[in-house]
């Protein structure tokens, strides 16, 4: 049995998840054993997913089955663990994590099933996690579909939720030469340890995750980064990002059956949630962090949206 597994969600989405899989063991070779978790897919959807396990000699596990005795699986190095419903991002993950746990794994890649590797990656994370015994997750640069990178993120607050989106055309030009300043910084240093990482892949050390708890099942999709960084933070751990090594993500292809409003407001319940559970905001902070995403949503960003449209157009003419 090797040291990490790589947990992969799925749902609905077999194909993706299986090219995710192959991609990710074809790169890491013999790096990680994995745990794919069907997050409750529609029955049609679900039997690809089990054909291919079968045709590819996986272990498959139905919830409410009897667990494999521990570490059992010495020579199974694919596990398929099939959910009865979706239970979201956290919940879903947390059937993975907490097998990983009672089979003896050390760390967990948790990994979104629109990732692709282009280079090994892991062991340079590992790296990082055995050099400091505070760190409890490390996750590497991640390039979005347009090219740009995706996170680090620093630590939200009323200017950033509210004040920033309201104020967004004064702003803009200050946050503009920061978030330059910032990625220069980052550019520099090989490993920086930010408030947060992009969760669409991350290497987590499961004693710590054992320890808070694992994620918090209360949302179902979204804020599970910052939350998992105040849990990690509450017993003085952190989170750690090299910037060296890269995935490529196709943000937002896992999530697109639900639509644009139905994201928004999955969203913005679960950063409500994270606002008011883990940084103690009343109501009147909620109201402004509520406020200013309505904001953003209809109006702030059709109007961004139409000012590149036409700066587009008046390009081509």
């Amino acid at each position: 049995m090797k040291e990490i597994v790589t947990i992969i969600l799925n749902w609905n989405k077999p194909e993706m998840t299986i090219k995710t899989f192959e991609n990710i063991q074809e790169i890491e070779k013999n790096k990680t054993d994995f745990i794919i978790i069907d997050n409750g897919s529609e029955v049609s959807e679900k039997e690809k997913l089990i054909n291919y396990a079968k045709k590819n000699n996986w272990r498959i596990l139905n919830e409410g089955d009897e667990i494999l005795e521990k570490n059992e699986n010495k020579n199974v190095e694919v596990i398929l663990y099939n959910l009865n419903k979706n239970y979201g991002y956290a919940k879903g993950n947390n059937f993975g994590l907490k097998l990983a746990d009672f089979l003896g794994y050390k760390y967990a890649v948790v990994a979104n099933n629109d990732v692709i590797l282009e280079e090994a990656v892991m062991e340079k994370l590992l790296h990082v996690i055995l050099s400091n015994e505070d760190i409890c997750v490390v996750g590497p640069r991640v390039i979005g579909p347009n090219g740009k990178r995706q996170g680090p993120f620093s630590r939200p607050n009323v200017f950033s939720e509210f004040l920033y989106p309201i104020f967004y055309f004064f702003i803009y030009p200050f946050h503009k030469l920061f978030t330059i300043l910032y990625e220069k910084k980052i550019s520099k240093n090989e490993v920086v340890y930010p408030y947060r990482l992009m969760g669409c892949f991350m290497l987590i050390k499961l004693d710590c995750m054992k320890e808070i708890g694992f994620f918090d099942e209360s949302t179902f999709l979204y804020a599970e980064e910052p939350i998992l960084s105040e849990k990690l933070k509450l017993i003085g751990k952190k989170t750690a990002y090299r910037n060296d090594v890269y995935v490529k993500h196709l943000h937002g292809v896992s999530t697109i059956e639900y639509g644009e409003k139905k994201r928004f407001l999955l969203q913005l319940n679960s950063d409500l949630y994270y606002f008011k559970e883990y940084r103690k905001y009343g109501k009147i902070r909620l109201f402004l962090v509520k406020m200013g995403r309505y904001y953003s949503f209809f109006i702030l960003n059709p109007i961004k949206k139409s000012i590149k449209n036409t700066l587009k157009y008046l390009k081509r003419r």
